[in-house]
């Protein structure tokens, strides 16, 4: 029997950064235009619960999600925690287990700054 070797060699990190900040930001301007203000309402909820102290990126897209603030892709998070973070507004203290990466390690942990 003879086995063949399968060979795959993905993107290299430049191109899947890029192809992830591209879906990223497609996503955002996606919530723009379903739920007009998106951006600037997510990060006034990010804020507001970061004054109670530092949480994951997880955590706080669920409060988000649960003050009725909810995109059709979560990728469009992606855009509210880099721009608040460009804005020298967040900065980033640590790495949790994700919830939802069923236990992987890599949430990142914010805090207001």
């Amino acid at each position: 029997m003879r086995q063949q070797a399968l060979q795959f060699e993905g993107p290299t990190l430049e191109v899947a950064r890029a192809l992830g900040l591209t879906a990223q930001q497609m996503a955002g301007d996606a919530a723009e235009r379903a739920l007009g203000g998106f951006t600037e309402r997510a990060k006034a909820l990010v804020l507001a619960q970061l004054r109670a102290g530092q949480a994951t990126g997880e955590t706080l897209v669920d409060g988000c999600k649960a003050a009725g603030l909810v995109p059709r892709d979560d990728r469009a998070f992606g855009v509210v925690f880099s721009g608040l973070r460009r804005d020298g507004r967040i900065r980033a203290v640590g790495v949790a287990m994700r919830r939802k990466g069923r236990g992987t390690a890599g949430a990142r942990v914010w805090e207001a700054a």
